[in-house]
Order: C-alpha cells, then sequence, then structure tokens
C-alpha cells in the first residue's frame, strides 16, 4: 500500500506587513499587491510555491554575481544585495534599479525569504516621475565642490573594476537620502527597511523546509 504526500505549503496570508493605509490593487495566492494613493510606488508581498534560483544563503559573493547577471542582461543595475536573518530565517535582500524611457529610473528593492520549496518576496517597486535626476544634479554639483572624482561618479558597488549593465550612480548612495527625503530611492529603502522589520511570520512558516544551499 501506498501513501502520498504532498509537500507543505504555506499560505500567502501566513505572512503579513504592516498597514500603509494604501489601496489594495491584487490579492491573490500569488501575490498582494498595494499601491501609494499619491505617487508611482507599490508594496507587495509574494509567494512562489516552487523551489527559489537563488544559488545559496552563505555565500554573499555567488549571490551577488547570480543577481548582477540576471539584472544586467534585462538592462538594469544592481545597488545593493546583502544576507540577513530574521528569527533564524535567512533573508536575502536585493536593490536594483532600472532605466525608464524616455528619462527617469524605476527603483525595485526587495527581500526573499527563501524555503527549500518555495519563497516569500517582499518588494517595493518605485518609479521616478515628474521632473527626473533632481537628486543626482545637485548631489554632483556637492560632490564637484568637495573634490570628488568624477571618474568614479559610476562604479558597481561590490566590484569597481567591472564596468557590466547600469552601473551605481555615487549620488545614489544611502548616505544621501536623508538630503532628499521623497526622492523614490530614499523610499524604497526605508519601505522595505519598515515592512521587513515589522512583518508577521505565522507559526506554519516554521515549519517549512529550510533553504540548505
Amino acid at each position: 500500500m501506498f501513501t502520498f504526500f504532498r509537500k507543505k505549503a504555506a499560505p500567502i496570508k501566513a505572512l503579513s506587513i504592516p498597514d500603509l493605509g494604501w489601496e489594495k490593487v491584487r490579492d491573490t495566492s500569488g501575490i498582494i499587491q498595494w499601491t501609494h494613493p499619491g505617487q508611482s510606488i507599490s508594496v507587495s508581498v509574494n509567494y512562489y510555491d516552487l523551489p527559489p534560483d537563488i544559488p545559496s544563503v552563505k555565500d554573499i559573493s555567488a549571490i551577488r554575481q547570480f543577481f548582477r547577471t540576471s539584472v544586467t542582461s534585462a538592462g538594469g543595475g544592481i545597488l545593493a544585495v546583502d544576507l540577513a536573518h530574521h528569527q533564524h530565517i535567512p533573508l536575502v535582500s536585493t536593490l536594483f534599479k532600472f532605466p525608464q524611457q524616455p528619462s527617469g529610473i524605476t527603483y525595485i528593492a526587495s527581500v526573499i525569504i527563501p524555503f527549500k520549496e518555495c519563497s516569500y518576496v517582499l518588494k517595493v517597486t518605485a518609479a521616478e516621475a515628474g521632473h527626473t535626476g533632481m537628486r543626482e544634479a545637485v548631489m554632483v554639483d556637492r560632490l564637484l565642490r568637495d573634490g570628488f572624482d568624477m571618474d568614479q561618479l559610476y562604479a558597481d558597488p561590490y566590484a569597481p573594476a567591472l564596468q557590466e549593465g547600469l552601473l551605481m550612480n555615487a549620488t545614489e548612495q544611502p548616505e544621501y537620502d536623508t538630503l532628499f527625503p521623497s526622492h523614490h530611492l530614499t523610499q524604497a529603502r526605508q519601505l522595505i527597511a519598515r515592512i521587513t522589520q515589522e512583518m508577521i511570520l505565522q507559526p506554519v512558516i516554521f515549519q517549512l523546509p529550510p533553504f540548505e544551499k
């Protein structure tokens, strides 16, 4: 006699984030998404019922190269890729940028919560709108006055010798966020930090087989 067991699954609502007071625009088994009422910013909780494709949660160099390759091939660039833990569960945090047409940048900040057979992803998508490039213009002028070497304005955050993809701009460094509180990059960083810190995981999540690579 044979007994077949379906793999243990966790529903998307086993993870919740703080109520931002935004409009909920999608609510399915794979994504719950909210949009800012007055800006081109969205926040979502995503659930993928399949094994994660990330190479590791232990080798940060391998993770960064994995995302560098995939994001560059899509025409974008990496601003940050890091590892952390939440209640002993590994987290992979990422911040990417992609060019808009005819101008501007879309920033995508994510936190991947991987398990052996599924994953959750928190995501903030913030697209520049209106007069774009103001942060860069103001900061470049300031950096020039401070004697900054403009040859170093664009660089990969972890491998300065590389020239692949849409390179990080020195004006996108997080230490400048306080000078531009309403900029979409600042908001993306602040929102992903808040929802990650304040997310609530239900007990079923802690019963999932861990991602062990």
